[in-house]
């Protein structure tokens, strides 16, 4: 009678240490799926914001130059 109990807790620890794992996967993922399809609407509607535009004049540096 006491392999009963034994079996019955090997069984659930074995299911436990795939379960923990499988669920955090799964939860991963569907997290990392809502991000993606989010940022495709994003794409799709054009409200990504445009990153700064870079000064096209470059400073005069006077005082490297004279160095040499």
């Amino acid at each position: 009678m006491e392999s009963l109990p034994n079996a019955t807790l090997l069984v659930l620890l074995f299911i436990l240490r795939l379960g923990v794992p499988l669920l955090i996967t799964g939860a991963i993922a569907y997290g990392l799926k809502r991000l993606d399809a989010k940022w495709q609407a994003e794409a799709e509607n054009g409200t990504q914001a445009e990153p700064a535009a870079e000064p096209t004049a470059q400073p005069t540096g006077a005082a490297s130059e004279s160095s040499f």
